[in-house]
């Protein structure tokens, strides 16, 4: 965007805040909390308001639970951060067990109890917690039917629990990230919890990451469109506006530029020389022509899809029918 703002810094400094802000919370949640910075570096002048990132930040934390229902780790020391989790089985007893196994463990919140799929379904669209517990044989919607109906990317982790041991290779083909077999001991409810927790983290990490990584493509500046360029021809040099350009057409390992009344070999190839004018105004129309739209008198239809583009000045140019898109875009849906 690259607006100028009254109060703002550039975005490194921004950053060196950020990452001085990053320290002090790390203490606080030693290795769960897991920081990566990755910007490009010509974003890193981008002038943006003061104290922009931390906010974000802060509530990206909040969202993904590390600073919410954080409690004591006990003897160990540090924190833990709550996993908010779902239980779905038809069996009283096994859904009792496990929920009783859940509420030993200091990091989980228990949000939701279901028996049947249609309850899983509804609560895991309306929580959206972060690990479920999945009985796979249920009446009327299994455990199968429930990650259909809400989405495999909808999905928290899931843990399938289930008394059939062929259900665990289908497990896995739907990427369920583990599975009990009932009747499970305490160790193996303690292996697959450990698994949750590790993945979970994961997941939450990079949803930090990416929310960071679209706020600096939001404030990363357009690059600067050339509104002159120097020539050379002759032994002289020419300075010329790019408004001047009516079109431009490549010439080996030149481009041409046509003015009103001259025109000037560039040393320039055709993709660069797009890049370096203002796509607002100018339109490539063909493999070897860039035309300046505020030069377009009007177009004439041409065989086989294709279009003849007459300037202002006589100038008559083929629009090639994989070039007609952008042209449309810049001009309007008219033609």
């Amino acid at each position: 965007m690259g607006t100028a703002w009254p109060c703002g810094r550039a975005l490194k400094e921004e950053l060196d805040s950020l990452s001085k802000y990053l320290e002090i919370e790390q203490t606080r949640f030693r290795d769960r909390l897991t920081v990566v910075f990755d910007v490009q570096p010509d974003t890193l002048d981008a002038l943006v308001p003061n104290l922009l990132l931390q906010p974000l930040v802060e509530n990206a934390i909040k969202d993904v639970g590390l600073s919410k229902e954080v409690v004591g780790a006990g003897r160990g020391g540090g924190c833990v951060t709550k996993i908010r989790t779902v239980v779905v089985d038809d069996e009283p007893m096994a859904r009792e067990r496990l929920v009783g196994l859940l509420g030993q463990e200091k990091d989980i919140e228990l949000i939701g109890e279901c028996a049947d799929g249609s309850q899983a379904i509804a609560t895991i669209q309306q929580q959206q917690p972060d690990l479920v517990f999945l009985d796979v044989q249920m009446p009327s919607c299994d455990g199968f039917g429930v990650i259909e109906q809400v989405g495999p990317d909808r999905m928290p982790a899931v843990v399938f629990v289930t008394a059939y041991d062929e259900y665990a290779l289908k497990a896995f083909e739907v990427h369920a990230l583990d599975y009990l077999l009932k009747p499970f001991g305490r160790d193996r409810f303690q292996q697959t919890l450990q698994h949750a927790r590790a993945h979970v983290e994961r997941r939450r990490a990079g949803d930090l990451g990416r929310r960071l990584m679209a706020l600096v493509q939001d404030i990363k500046p357009e690059p600067q469109k050339a509104d002159r360029l120097v020539v050379k021809s002759g032994g002289r040099v020419f300075f010329l506006r790019a408004d001047d350009i009516e079109w431009v057409e490549a010439a080996g390992n030149y481009v041409r530029l046509h003015l009103a009344n001259d025109s000037h070999l560039f040393r320039e190839t055709m993709n660069n020389m797009e890049g370096r004018l203002d796509g607002r105004r100018f339109v490539r129309i063909h493999r070897s022509r860039i035309v300046n739209t505020d030069r377009i008198k009007e177009l004439q239809p041409w065989f086989n899809g294709e279009y003849v583009v007459v300037l202002h000045n006589g100038t008559r140019l083929t629009l090639s029918r994989g070039y007609r898109e952008r042209l449309r875009e810049r001009l309007g849906r008219g033609f």
